[in-house]
């Protein structure tokens, strides 16, 4: 009967659903059964595997689902089970698709605490396992029942030495005959004390895995004694052990008794053979030695071991083979004996003359069966005829060679007897003469030569005759009219008493010889008359390196006399610089022994006097036809001269050329050389980074040459105040940086700082003028403030800009606050540059407003940085970040194209005549590419220069004033207006305002935002008394005026009342995108 779903045990039920995932995903059946032995749960292999739904089986005894009766084996494993025991078991199904198929189970208990709440029931069917018992079972029958039929006793011990299996053929050999009193006993109970000890070495060595063959006299249970050879085979698991051997015994008496009969006839034909003096062997059909006798071991110097049983080829080797037996093997086939004389090598390497012969053996049926060698030492009767021919031989060879030698000699040779005639000539002396040989020989020397060359020859040879050997060198002119000179040596033949026999004569070719003689006697006048006219000192060194040529040019240079250094070593007087000495040995050894002939080389060399110059040394090596050196040649110049240019020149290069201090590219060398010092001695060292307050106004107001006197007493005073082993470097203009050493304690650096800073408010007196400075100071210290040179002298320059902004006149220290500022400046100078090219800079436009009559006149361009981050980013914010020059010039470039741009826009869409207003900085102002650049821009945007005007701030106008009218000018001739802005502020003269190429003056907001108030004088506060003025000044110099930053409609009105004719700020309109402007104008032209 099924149970209701609500009484399952929680327990159990947490369990089912902590398992069923993982078992939903196995391919295994699997269930699980309560107390109650009802399914709680089965996944789908399960219901598969009997055929079921799980309606069948959910909540159903298992007894009642399969009908499972009492005898039935699952019924008690199932009650094991649950009474804790957990059980793996194999059985056959009983139900289901499956049926009849064997598996394996596992009952598992399911466990709350100490308590069983389940069974986990898991099979797997483990049918193929059973089939392949089946079949090894079936095979085991098989193989038992060839082993039984086989004919040769087998049978199996395992590693304890237990006799676990015979076959039938080996019972016969057991004790009792059967396998009951045998099989699971020791080997040693069941074979008798004798034969256990003949197996047990070999035993030991089967189970250490070797394969072991032997043979033995055993004795069956009838007490027959019989020969066997037994054959033991390691049984070896996966794991490399040896688990058994089997053993394998074939009967081998009747072979062994044979074998006794062959040794025994054997030992007598050894005897026989071993008394024969000459070697004896025998080879059978497959050409293996079977027998030899002691001789043929002793000449080949071999064992026994070595040559029976062994092919003939692998004891002789193959060559000896193929000569003295492979010729005659179709003959001995045959049944023909052979028989042939050889020379063979004995075991001492003396080789002996032997008589051989092959006698082939046939068998029964007439076949070649083998062969018979017999030898016979014949080698004294041998080698008397071997000697005979050999000395004829060699007489014969010698000769031969000898003519061959002489004939292949390139030069002429010949053999005169005493009588002067010719008994011999080589070839080469035939083809010289140009006659045959048969003409020359039995001739005499005179009648071959004729008498003018006899004449020549005759003193020569009267002193050969004599005993004298000689060699002379002689003009020879030929029969065909060549004339060639020759080198004729002449050695007499004299015989055991001294008198003369005949000579020999050899004659050498050296006419080509001789011209180059010639021409090297030539080459060697004209190159002496070249070394002595060139400017150049010239000297040649042998080998030795002693002095060979001095020229007239060295003696000029150097003070000493060829007399005074010919054979001299170059180092044996004071001629080198000692601490050059080194480098001249190496590059003479480089060119010498090195691949490089000709080698450049700078040195100092003494003069005769004691006085050091520089000489610049071409060097070579002259050397032979066959690469070796003969001599080293020098030509050098005196180059003193160049090299003191030389040395100005680094040294302006590398120091400041007003003040003679060590620049920046000294600067960062030192000062790497300088930490490397400290890091060794474990010692701090500061860098300071000086830089002079307001320097540009003393530029200004009193001129560069003043400017310059300063500078030059500022590096006095610094040299002066610190160290001399501290350094002291001009970076730029006004900027200096000082470098400390080996500071004696943590204060010194603060001290030298109030030092300096001391010395620079000092007055100075410069050309008549007292000039009062001041400067700023920046300190970095080694190693807390950075590690390197860059890094220190930048911390310093950044701590140097804290003191500016702290007042100037001071010091700072550098810390990790001013690393973060730095860090966040360039990270939006960064940013900065990014948003350039990122399209995020735009600009706005403020327009300026004819206060009479409404018109729109001009618009001013206002730079906006639209940040992604930050949202619409005001010029307060940025502008300071254009400090540096190239973000400056590529924003105002920037800036200055995209107001033509607008202004062409302007002109394009009908909104009037209106004119771009941009701002100038006095880094512009400054810029040699202003010009250029604002033309490219008009060419590019077809934006005329009328539309244009530039604003310029009094502070800018007046920092280089001769500078700056030289640009307005320039820009006024081209069509652009130009606008003083921020006017009424600065301190620029007004003597200046009149001879300015000014268009325009823009009132600054801060006086604009003091009038228009609610007294009724013309102005409120002294604010309305400085515009009026302003305009009374602009009206007479005929200047336009704009009034900046109008924020009221009652500064509107008193601007007007006093003649200002523009107006701008945010009563008037704020600055409006170029859109937004466009609306504002089209509106304000409607009303």
């Amino acid at each position: 009967m099924q149970n209701n779903e609500q009484d399952l045990d929680p327990a159990l039920a947490a369990r089912i659903a902590a398992l069923r995932p993982d078992l939903d995903r196995i391919t295994m059946p699997a269930c699980i059964i309560d107390l109650d032995q009802r399914y709680r749960w089965m996944n789908e292999a399960y219901l598969a595997h009997f055929g079921r739904p799980r309606e069948d089986l959910q909540g159903f005894r298992v007894s009642d689902a399969f009908k499972v009766q009492p005898s039935d084996g699952r019924r008690e494993h199932l009650r094991r089970a649950l009474a804790g025991e957990s059980l793996i078991f194999d059985r056959e199904t009983l139900e289901g698709p499956r049926r009849g198929r064997w598996v394996r189970a596992s009952y598992l208990p399911i466990r709350d605490g100490d308590r069983v709440i389940g069974v986990l029931v898991m099979t797997m069917d483990i049918q193929h396992l059973k089939d392949v018992e089946r079949d090894l079972a079936q095979r085991e029958r098989q193989l038992t029942l060839i082993n039984d039929n086989i004919g040769l006793p087998m049978s199996y011990i395992d590693s304890e030495w237990r006799f676990l299996y015979t076959n039938q053929p080996g019972l016969d050999w057991l004790p009792g005959g059967t396998r009951e009193s045998s099989v699971g006993r020791p080997l040693k109970e069941i074979v008798s004390p004798e034969a256990f000890e003949v197996a047990r070495p070999h035993l030991e060595r089967a189970f250490r895995g070797e394969k072991v063959v032997y043979e033995r006299q055993g004795t069956q249970p009838t007490g027959a004694k019989r020969w066997i050879r037994v054959h033991l085979v390691p049984d070896i698991a996966q794991d490399g052990n040896v688990r058994g051997v089997y053993s394998i015994v074939i009967d081998v008496d009747d072979d062994h008794r044979l074998r006794e009969a062959l040794l025994e006839q054997e030992a007598r034909l050894r005897f026989f053979a071993e008394n024969i003096p000459g070697p004896i062997a025998f080879v059978d059909a497959e050409f293996r030695y079977r027998f030899v006798n002691n001789v043929f071991l002793t000449i080949r110097g071999l064992g026994i071991e070595d040559v029976i049983g062994h092919r003939v080829s692998d004891v002789l080797g193959p060559d000896l083979s193929r000569s003295f037996f492979e010729p005659f093997i179709d003959r001995l086939k045959k049944g023909e004996m052979c028989e042939y004389e050889r020379l063979v090598g004995g075991s001492n390497g003396a080789a002996r003359w032997h008589l051989v012969r092959l006698v082939p053996t046939l068998n029964a049926s007439g076949q070649f069966d083998g062969y018979y060698i017999v030898g016979t030492d014949v080698h004294e009767i041998k080698s008397s005829q071997e000697r005979l021919r050999v000395a004829q031989q060699a007489l014969e060879e010698k000769e031969r060679q000898l003519r061959q030698v002489i004939d292949a000699i390139p030069t002429p040779m010949v053999y005169c007897d005493a009588e002067g005639c010719y008994r011999y000539v080589n070839q080469a002396f035939v083809d010289y003469i140009g006659r045959p040989a048969d003409q020359i020989i039995g001739r005499t020397v005179r009648d071959l030569l004729g008498e003018d060359r006899w004449n020549i020859f005759q003193p020569s040879l009267d002193r050969v005759r004599a005993g004298e050997s000689l060699a002379v060198e002689r003009l020879i002119r030929f029969a065909d009219g060549r004339s060639r000179w020759m080198n004729v040596r002449l050695s007499p033949r004299l015989d055991a008493e001294g008198r003369y026999l005949g000579h020999f004569a050899t004659t050498s070719d050296i006419h080509e010889q001789k011209m180059v003689e010639s021409d090297l006697r030539r080459a060697s006048s004209i190159l002496s008359a070249h070394f002595d006219n060139t400017p150049l000192a010239v000297i040649e060194l042998d080998t030795e390196s002693r002095v060979v040529r001095w020229s007239g040019q060295a003696e000029k240079i150097f003070g000493w006399s060829a007399s005074e250094v010919l054979g001299r070593k170059l180092t044996g007087w004071r001629f080198v610089y000692e601490e050059d000495l080194e480098a001249v040995s190496r590059q003479v050894r480089d060119i010498t022994d090195g691949p490089e002939p000709h080698k450049t080389i700078v040195n100092r060399n003494y003069r005769k006097d004691g006085s050091v110059i520089w000489v610049e040394w071409h060097n070579s090596a002259l050397r032979d036809e066959e690469g070796r050196v003969i001599s080293l040649l020098g030509l050098g110049q005196d180059i003193s001269s160049r090299m003191q240019a030389e040395e100005r020149l680094m040294y302006l290069a590398t120091h400041d050329g007003l003040t003679n201090l060590p620049n920046r590219m000294v600067l960062t060398d030192r000062l790497e050389s300088a930490l490397s010092r400290a890091r060794r001695s474990r010692t701090g060292a500061a860098v300071m980074f000086l830089d002079l307050d307001r320097f540009k106004d003393v530029n200004d107001s009193l001129g560069h040459r003043v400017g310059d006197q300063l500078l030059k007493e500022l590096a006095r005073r610094l040299r002066a105040t610190l160290r001399q082993t501290d350094l002291i470097a001009r970076i730029s203009g006004d900027e200096f940086v000082m470098v400390l050493e080996d500071l004696p304690d943590d204060e010194a650096p603060e001290r030298v700082a109030t030092k300096v800073l001391e010395e620079a408010r000092r007055p100075f007196n410069v050309d008549g003028h007292e000039v009062h400075v001041s400067a700023s100071l920046g300190v970095a210290l080694f190693p807390g403030d950075g590690d390197d040179a860059d890094t220190l002298i930048r911390n310093a320059d950044a701590a140097m800009y804290s003191a500016k902004e702290l007042g100037r006149n001071s010091f700072r220290l550098f810390s990790s606050e001013l690393a973060e500022r730095r860090t966040r400046r360039m990270e939006s100078e960064t940013a900065l540059r990014r948003a350039l090219k990122g399209k995020q800079l735009l600009l706005h436009y403020q327009p300026v407003v004819d206060l009479k009559t409404g018109a729109v006149t001009r618009a001013e361009a206002l730079v906006r940085w639209n940040d992604p981050t930050r949202g619409l980013v005001m010029p307060a914010a940025f502008l300071p970040l254009l400090e540096d020059p190239e973000l400056a010039h590529d924003v105002s470039v920037w800036v200055l194209e995209q107001a033509c741009k607008q202004a062409r826009a302007w002109r394009d869409a009908g909104l009037g005549g209106l004119v771009a207003t941009v701002n100038l900085s006095s880094m512009q102002l400054r810029d040699a590419t202003l010009m250029p650049a604002l033309k490219r821009i008009l060419t590019r945007t077809g934006c005329e220069p009328t539309w244009l005007e530039f604003d310029i701030t009094e502070t800018g106008l007046m920092r280089d004033y001769e500078g700056t009218v030289q640009l307005l000018t320039k820009l006024r001739s081209l069509g652009v207006s130009i606008a003083i802005d921020d006017f009424g502020t600065g301190f620029s003269s007004l003597a200046h305002l009149r001879n300015l190429p000014v268009d325009v003056l823009k009132i600054d907001k801060a006086l604009i935002a003091d009038v228009g108030g609610t007294s009724k004088a013309k102005g409120a506060g002294t604010g309305g008394a400085i515009v009026s003025a302003i305009l009374g000044l602009a009206h007479g110099l005929g200047l336009e005026v704009i009034a900046e930053g109008i924020e009221k409609k009652s500064q509107v009105t008193f601007l007007a009342r006093e003649g200002c004719t523009h107006g701008q700020g945010y009563h008037l309109c704020p600055p409006l995108t170029p859109t937004d402007l466009a609306k504002w104008l089209k509106a304000r032209k409607k009303k």
